[in-house]
């Protein structure tokens, strides 16, 4: 948003002014699915921000961010014509399936193997913690094509149907409430038709929507921040004991005014990232992972500091 060129801008305020409840009818007339603006960091930011406000289940960042963001950014026309109105309807509700088990936060850790076989690739593997793929239509896999288990180079993304042979979820809730599975890949056929831009050459795209993912998840965080913050403050404020508000009770102020201190840096440090210049992977890297370490101790500070029965916070 931020670095978006004149004319990309007046192009997407024209394509907003135009879109109707999210009308496929005027959306098939789009040329350029980067001007959508489901993929611009500040927009994600102020989205995802009221999600965690209200602690929204959808699997948006699932299908919206992490597969709608890598079709976008590495989809033919006809794969972003042909998918991305039909995530926008709802009829089509995609999992980025990346992770396994040995693979911890290195990304390019990828030992599910693809295969060409005549006209179909061959993949077999197992990937963990895949977020939203028993609730998906769709998966996007990663798979090695090429080199050693660690290289960056030779991952390949392959857009499968969950119901394909070959294909077993072991679908389970987080401890978050949310749900993820367990993904079997055994002898899948993919055609050459379902891989999704160049073999081999995956594994930039893969990181910064990652990337872009984990900032969405500190908006959301943030939303909660918020949410907790209030509520408390109301609560301390509105609950009486020996005859006036507890909020009175200078421990009690001090623990509020920390809770303040740590949403305010939480979301500075928001701001931060979402203003960053994104394309670069380096930069992008720095302010991704300081985001992400300051708003996870807010929300441990934030979320062991208030909570009762009788309200919205639960513990």
């Amino acid at each position: 948003f931020f670095s978006m060129s004149k004319k990309k801008y007046l192009k997407q305020r024209e394509l907003l002014h135009h879109w109707e409840s999210f009308d496929n009818t005027y959306l098939a007339k789009v040329d350029d699915y980067s001007l959508l603006p489901f993929l611009k960091s500040a927009d994600l930011m102020i989205v995802m921000e009221h999600f965690g406000k209200g602690l929204v289940v959808e699997p948006y960042i699932p299908t919206v961010i992490l597969a709608g963001g890598l079709i976008s950014k590495l989809g033919s026309e006809e794969q972003k014509n042909s998918i991305i109105p039909e995530i926008i309807s709802g009829n089509i509700r995609c999992a980025f399936a990346y992770a396994e088990p040995q693979s911890r936060f290195d990304l390019n850790d990828v030992k599910t193997s693809a295969v060409l076989n005549g006209d179909d690739y061959v993949l077999n593997g197992f990937k963990s913690v895949v977020f939203g793929a028993g609730m998906a239509s769709h998966l996007i896999i990663s798979a090695r094509t090429e080199g050693e288990q660690r290289s960056e180079s030779g991952i390949t993304l392959f857009i499968v149907d969950t119901k394909s042979e070959g294909l077993t979820l072991q679908n389970y809730p987080t401890i978050d409430e949310y749900r993820a599975s367990e993904v079997i890949i055994e002898n899948l056929k993919v055609s050459k038709d379902n891989v999704l831009g160049k073999v081999n050459m995956a594994y930039d795209a893969i990181e910064e929507i990652v990337d872009i993912s984990t900032i969405a998840a500190c908006s959301e965080a943030v939303g909660i921040l918020q949410v907790l913050k209030d509520s408390t403050t109301e609560y301390c404020k509105n609950r009486k004991q020996f005859g006036q508000s507890i909020a009175k009770n200078q421990v009690i102020q001090h623990r509020l005014v920390d809770m303040m201190i740590e949403y305010e840096q939480a979301k500075s440090i928001l701001y931060m990232a979402v203003t960053a210049d994104l394309s670069s992977s380096d930069e992008r890297k720095k302010v991704v992972s300081a985001a992400k370490a300051r708003i996870g101790k807010a929300i441990k500070f934030v979320g062991e500091s208030g909570f009762v029965s009788n309200c919205r916070i639960l513990a």
